[in-house]
């Protein structure tokens, strides 16, 4: 179910922003939040979190969770970390090609979907995956669901994206996620024990 939902919400998006017909609620949220803040210093923060939370820098907490993850000898938890954020990252590059959008600053160039909104979304919904068998379950799922949400809300709060980015870079994790979710092992043979 929530596959089918983020596949349909995504070619949704992706239908209108090929024809030049974004979703309302783009301009509308925009408009709600006024002038473009791209100049602030909280800016700053954002690149900074921007550098480690999403996208392709994104691919360094999945590989620190896969270190961890091989480390605690749990290997197929590995593997399908490294599936999802891999697929995820690599729907990601392969769809943006395809759809061209306005930047929102001058000088940068827009992208339909956000791999920062994608990227963060895979490694907060591997870790959802990875913990969910564990008293730390609903700790790890709120603190990945404040985080995302977060990062997403500053990518269109900095006009680094379309709201409508975001939102289907989060459907295409969330679609992966969603694939990965039945081929969680429930427990893995710890070797030496």
């Amino acid at each position: 179910m929530g596959f089918a939902a983020s596949v349909l919400v995504l070619t949704a998006l992706a239908v209108r922003i090929r024809d030049g017909r974004p979703p309302l609620w783009d301009g509308a949220v925009l408009a709600f939040l006024g002038p473009d803040r791209y100049g602030e210093p909280l800016r700053s923060t954002l690149d900074v979190f921007m550098a480690i939370g999403g996208e392709y820098r994104g691919l360094v907490f999945a590989v620190l969770l896969i270190a961890v993850l091989v480390a605690l000898r749990r290997p197929r938890a590995a593997l399908l970390s490294t599936a999802v954020v891999g697929a995820t990252i690599a729907t990601v590059v392969a769809l943006e090609p395809a759809f061209e959008r306005p930047a929102l600053i001058a000088g940068h160039q827009g992208y339909f979907p956000s791999g920062h909104a994608a990227g963060s979304l895979a490694v907060a919904g591997v870790l959802a995956l990875v913990a969910w068998r564990t008293r730390w379950r609903w700790l790890v799922v709120t603190g990945g669901i404040v985080f995302v949400a977060l990062y997403g809300a500053a990518l269109v709060y900095f006009r680094s994206h379309y709201p409508s980015d975001v939102v289907a870079g989060w459907c295409i994790a969330a679609a992966w996620t969603c694939v990965a979710a039945p081929l969680v092992p429930r427990r893995e043979a710890h070797s030496g024990r």
